[in-house]
């Protein structure tokens, strides 16, 4: 998706879950960050990104451990 074709309220939550792909974050968290009914929030975040907001942060966590492992970071400490 291409930064500003996206609702602002998709690219506030993807900016917030970029920055805390680390915390557990409940659907209920963000709906209230945005103003939004959750039910809502998930089908419009869908729509823009393809990932629901909790399998998006699933891709972050991982991409983040494979980027941690590429740069020689034992395992265990990932």
């Amino acid at each position: 998706v291409k930064a500003g074709s996206e609702p602002r309220h998709v690219t506030i939550i993807r900016e917030f879950l970029d920055a805390n792909y680390d915390r557990r974050i409940a659907l209920a968290d963000l709906a209230r960050l945005v103003g939004l009914n959750p039910v809502y929030l998930v089908r419009s975040f869908r729509s823009s990104v393809g990932l629901p907001p909790h399998a998006y942060q699933r891709q972050l966590r991982l991409s983040r451990v494979r980027q941690l492992l590429r740069s020689g970071t034992p395992p265990a400490e990932v």
